[in-house]
């Protein structure tokens, strides 16, 4: 079963500002930037603890084009970032 990820407000705000301001910068980037989100969503559940520990329990996931890094600590049945 692939856990659930959730996101905070802060942390789903910031997504929205990002999205937003790379769709200004180019059309089609802002779909982009969610597009590497997903990735990198589907292999943080896929292996969690694969990811640099940055303070215990907080990873972070790196985001390939994009200078985002997605912050998280694995729970029982979900991921919050």
């Amino acid at each position: 079963m692939r856990l659930a990820v959730v996101y905070r407000h802060a942390a789903s705000r910031e997504v929205v500002e990002a999205t937003l301001r790379y769709e200004r910068e180019r059309r089609g980037l802002g779909g982009a930037f969610l597009d590497e989100i997903a990735r990198i969503e589907r292999h943080v559940c896929d292996a969690p603890g694969l990811y640099q520990l940055v303070e215990a329990p907080i990873r972070r996931a790196t985001l390939r084009r994009f200078p985002f890094g997605l912050f998280y600590l694995e729970e029982l049945d979900r991921i919050v970032v």
